[in-house]
């Protein structure tokens, strides 16, 4: 049996878009579907997440499409699963934050 414990989990669908008016329209649209419940833990996820950046130093890379280079910022990212065109967000609890 597992020991993993998700933050919360939302499940999401991947729909085609349909009616594209120009060639920058999107090809896919994502859709989320919260609860209440899993909408407050996803913030709360998201405030501890965001303490963890100042505490850990985390950092992401952002594409800067100008200068044609990549960046590393402050941040931090967030996976789903994802099994053909439906899939969740399910992420790990975070343990205490050390202060």
């Amino acid at each position: 049996m597992s020991n993993y414990q998700s933050a919360f989990t939302t499940p999401f669908r991947i729909l085609d878009s349909k009616g594209s008016t120009s060639d920058k329209s999107p090809t896919h649209k994502v859709v989320f579907n919260y609860t209440r419940e899993a909408a407050l833990a996803h913030a709360q996820w998201l405030m501890a997440m965001a303490d963890r950046i100042d505490i850990d130093g985390t950092t992401i890379s952002v594409w800067d499409a100008e200068s044609r280079t990549a960046n590393d910022v402050p941040g931090f990212a967030m996976w789903g699963s994802l099994w053909d065109k439906a899939g969740k967000l399910s992420p790990p609890a975070i343990k205490e934050l050390p202060f």
